[in-house]
């Protein structure tokens, strides 16, 4: 077996599989950030675009870390049979991956997954997914508070809606 036989990508169904590799023969490339080590996914295969944004439309610079959106060839026309879930992930030829990554000269770094959280309104979705994708939620909350301009009193109606769907949810689970 070589080693170098396996290699580290990035990919999705949704995307038909690849949507970035690593350089086949060079040793994975890693990053430390934060205390934390994250490996290189490698650049998008030839007819892909990644981008790094915060919300749908904002494209974020190398080493800050957002959304993963990526667009090509061979990405998904929607969801068989689901009009919400397509229109819920597909902007303008772009596919919302819920993926949490950063780029660093012109690589894809993933350090994180965002949640979707069901029939919530996609502003709340955001917030609380994004939160559950950092290893330390308190700091992320603060950042996300600020970078969305959540008020406190904004929070607690979050927080209480959030607790109000949740039980619900539960309930619905345990008839």
């Amino acid at each position: 077996f070589a080693r170098d036989a396996l290699l580290p990508v990035y990919g999705l169904s949704e995307a038909a599989l690849a949507v970035t590799a690593s350089e086949p023969g060079r040793p994975a490339r890693t990053l430390r950030r934060n205390g934390r080590d994250y490996v290189s996914v490698g650049t998008p295969v030839p007819g892909f675009t990644v981008a790094i944004r915060n919300g749908h439309t904002a494209s974020l610079g190398d080493g800050l870390e957002g959304r993963i959106f990526v667009r090509g060839p061979s990405l998904m026309h929607g969801y068989f049979g689901d009009p919400r879930a397509t229109a819920s992930v597909l902007h303008d030829g772009w596919l919302d991956t819920g993926d949490i990554g950063f780029t660093d000269g012109g690589e894809l770094f993933v350090s994180g997954r965002g949640v979707n959280i069901g029939d919530l309104p996609i502003e709340i979705s955001e917030f609380f997914g994004s939160m559950i994708a950092m290893d330390d939620p308190r700091h992320f909350r603060i950042r996300s508070i600020v970078s969305r301009g959540f008020t406190p009193k904004e929070i607690t109606k979050v927080e209480e809606y959030v607790k109000t769907k949740a039980a619900a949810c539960v309930d619905r689970l345990d008839r």
